[in-house]
């Protein structure tokens, strides 16, 4: 439903509703997550984004959380480098690239690492 909120009905807004409240059910859902966090980063919004990555990060192990993972240390890279945390980004980006899929992204190219963590969502 949230995805349908936001591509196909232009509803960002709505849809980040519909995934808090999925949230509120069960907070361990990497692909919830993972959606709030990238709408957050699309809005260039980049505390809201790097706190969802960090959820996601420590979320319990499972088999989505763990093909999550390279997305949601991309997600916090790009949040953090928003925040003017250069640093503390390059190194959450590098470990991000342990992942296949951002290996060869760089946060100079913030719509890549966007479009490959829509596509990271389990």
């Amino acid at each position: 439903k949230g995805r349908v909120l936001d591509e196909q009905m232009g509803r960002a807004d709505k849809a980040a509703q519909h995934y808090q409240r999925s949230l509120d059910f069960d907070p361990n859902q990497p692909a919830a997550l993972l959606r709030l966090a990238e709408l957050a980063l699309r809005a260039s919004d980049w505390t809201q984004a790097a706190e969802f990555a960090e959820r996601g990060v420590r979320l319990e192990s499972t088999p989505d959380q763990a093909r999550s993972r390279g997305a949601f240390l991309a997600a916090a890279a790009l949040a953090g480098n928003g925040l003017g945390q250069e640093g503390a980004a390059e190194r959450l980006a590098e470990a991000g690239r342990a992942d296949e899929r951002f290996a060869a992204l760089t946060l100079a190219d913030a719509d890549a690492i966007r479009a490959a963590i829509l596509a990271a969502v389990p």
